[in-house]
C-alpha cells in the first residue's frame, strides 16, 4: 500500500518537502499561487484560512 501525501504551497512548504525527501516518502507537490485572482478551490478545501504549507494525508490535514 502506497501512502501519498500532498503538500500544498511552496516557499515555507520547502521545509516539509525537504523532510519528506530525507525520509524517502512519496508525496505530491501542489503549488499554490496566493496572489492569483481566483483562489485555488482544492487548496481552500484543505486550508480554508489560506495558510501554507498544508499537508494532507488521506482525511488528515495539518496546516
Amino acid at each position: 500500500m502506497v501512502i501519498m501525501l500532498t503538500v500544498y504551497g511552496e516557499g515555507r512548504g520547502f521545509r516539509v518537502v525537504w523532510l519528506l525527501e530525507e525520509l524517502g516518502l512519496a508525496y505530491r507537490l501542489h503549488p499554490v499561487d496566493l496572489m492569483a485572482a481566483e483562489p485555488d478551490p482544492d487548496f481552500l478545501t484543505v486550508s480554508p484560512a489560506g495558510f501554507i504549507p498544508a499537508l494532507q494525508d488521506g482525511a488528515t490535514i495539518m496546516v
